[in-house]
């Protein structure tokens, strides 16, 4: 074809940008009779919607009969500008349209057609699946057909019941609306009988969402609103049920977890406690939960001990979970990413994300750490690890406890976020505890946490500024962390011990007239002897505070700092000449 290819006009009339196709364009072959015989079956009778159109393209594109491709969609592209709603039509389209022809028709004119023409068709079905999407999970719509389903109308209920369904997990706010509501009262017979007919069409559609639905109740219970819990737990009864929980031990210790802060919390009200605690009890007699959590009620210290194993296997090295498989493959992504169910608070619903697995667990720890605190656990390992938690996900998503938007720069953050924000993270339930963040620092280095571990030691350093704090004890653990593989921590670890051990060494008239004498941390001074490369002896010295450290002064001198050896001798602790 030797004109340009208007039917790429289409990007005007959804994100307004014009795409012009490559000039000149090359010389098409001839037409043979089979490609002649279904091109002319497309012409006639004429086509004129959108929809007509877009498949008359499809089947062009078939048989490799590229001018008629483009002319059809040249006309549909005319169609859908005069079109009373395009949004809607192309949501109609993306609905209805198989995504499989369009690919096919997207890899031929890859092939065949200028490259301008091939980014149109793909940019098109990108509009098509996010017109799609917009209307299934539209609330208002979906909402209309809740209120349908309720209908004496068969032919309604039918219609509202197939939107719910294309819905989705979109969906499960109405669902458990409905799910919710209260029984008619006695004598109400018809009533009655509407309230029973909904409510086996609800477990229905609830039954058919599957591991996705459980998925994102199980985000619900742990972020959306607290009023709807009897819903949310009611609808993961129909799922359980329904043996839509898979047998994944991940996956149902994930449930388990969720259910047990409200099973266990005395802030939970009392149908809440009762309802959570009756499906861990089905659970565990399926072999899906511990077998301890078949006793009703579940205590806080058996709560307590279960929520703090999970989050300890959680927050190892093999709790990270593996990116998806299409993730791995896919070379036009940064990294590699986890589907994951977050909470949309402005919708008031949980929504299908893709993160990176590191963020991931971040955000199911800090599910569950929440959960131990609500509970109240104050067992030393739980507020290790709820700490812990706490640090990781500070970093990674910010100091707002509700945040799904990962950090920007995480890396930055340590140096960066305010230091009564690190002290708050890092404050248990006895308040701020020098000895207790080092054992945070201390987990942070064996579960491979470098960041958390950095902003760890970056807060004793803190904390050692604005009161006193047992140095002896934390120091081991500094010194530790100056091995770890991670620059940042390292150098974070250095300052700290750099600091904790006071101020430089006195020299000339301050200095102590005698070797021995008591530093303000408590060590002695103890003189070492600096001496030249060549052999010449220098000035006596005074060496204090840990760590032992060298340092290179130029012109061959090296200078020792000695910890306090017990044995008065610091050049043999630094090994100085």
């Amino acid at each position: 074809m030797g004109r340009q290819s208007g039917w790429v006009a289409l990007i005007v009339v959804v994100v307004g940008t014009v795409v012009h196709a490559a000039d000149p364009q090359p010389v098409e072959p001839p037409l043979d009779s089979l490609q002649w015989a279904v091109v002319n079956s497309l012409r006639h009778p004429e086509r004129k919607t959108p929809e007509e159109l877009l498949e008359a393209a499809v089947r062009s594109a078939a048989v490799e009969a590229l001018g008629p491709t483009l002319e059809f969609l040249d006309l549909f592209d005319k169609a859908l500008a005069a079109d009373a709603d395009p949004e809607a039509t192309l949501a109609k389209l993306g609905d209805s349209f198989p995504v499989g022809e369009l690919i096919q028709l997207r890899r031929f004119l890859e092939a065949a057609a200028p490259p301008d023409d091939a980014a149109a068709i793909a940019k098109l079905i990108e509009l098509l699946r996010a017109a799609s999407e917009s209307r299934r999970t539209d609330p208002a719509r979906l909402a209309r057909a809740a209120a349908d389903l309720q209908s004496d109308s068969r032919g309604m209920r039918q219609r509202a019941a197939e939107t719910l369904l294309r819905g989705g997990t979109a969906a499960l706010p109405v669902l458990i609306d409905l799910i919710g509501q209260a029984a008619p009262p006695a004598g109400a017979l018809e009533q009655a009988a509407s309230f029973v007919r909904t409510r086996r069409l609800t477990h229905q559609l609830v039954s058919q969402l599957g591991e996705a639905g459980v998925e994102g109740l199980i985000v619900w219970l742990g972020a959306g609103d607290q009023t709807q819990l009897p819903g949310v737990i009611a609808a993961l009864q129909v799922l359980v049920n329904s043996g839509s929980l898979p047998a994944d031990e991940p996956f149902t210790l994930d449930l388990a977890s969720a259910l047990l802060s409200l099973a266990a919390s005395a802030e939970s009200p009392e149908p809440v406690r009762q309802a959570a605690g009756s499906l861990l009890a089905k659970l565990a007699g399926a072999g899906l939960a511990p077998a301890e959590l078949v006793d009703e009620p579940v205590s806080p210290a058996v709560a307590c001990r279960l929520l703090t194993a999970r989050l300890d296997q959680l927050l190892s090295p093999a709790g990270l979970p593996p990116a998806d498989s299409l993730a791995e493959a896919d070379t036009n992504l940064p990294v590699p990413t986890v589907k994951q169910f977050l909470w949309n608070a402005a919708a008031g619903r949980p929504e299908v994300g893709f993160l990176p697995p590191a963020q991931t667990r971040c955000l199911r720890a800090r599910q569950l750490a929440g959960s131990l605190g609500v509970i109240g656990c104050t067992d030393p390992a739980a507020v290790r690890l709820v700490l812990l938690a706490q640090a990781e996900a500070l970093l990674r998503f910010g100091d707002d406890p509700a945040s799904i938007e990962p950090a920007a720069d995480p890396v930055t953050a340590v140096g960066l976020l305010p230091s009564e924000v690190v002290a708050a993270v890092l404050t248990g339930p006895e308040g701020f505890n020098a000895e207790t963040v080092a054992e945070v620092l201390d987990e942070a280095l064996l579960r491979e946490l470098p960041l958390a571990a950095a902003l760890t030691a970056r807060a004793l350093r803190e904390a050692a500024a604005a009161s006193p704090i047992p140095v002896l004890a934390i120091r081991p653990t500094l010194v530790r962390a100056l091995t770890a593989p991670a620059d940042l921590l390292q150098f974070e670890a250095a300052r700290t011990l750099a600091e904790l051990a006071g101020p430089p060494c006195r020299s000339g008239r301050d200095r102590p007239s005698q070797p021995g004498g008591r530093h303000p941390l408590g060590c002695r001074f103890v003189a070492v002897r600096l001496r030249h490369r060549s052999g010449h002896p220098r000035p006596e010295l005074p060496a204090c505070g840990p760590p032992v450290t060298r340092h290179r002064l130029g012109a061959g001198l090296v200078a020792a700092r000695s910890g306090c050896p017990r044995d008065g001798s610091a050049a043999q602790a630094a090994g100085v000449r």
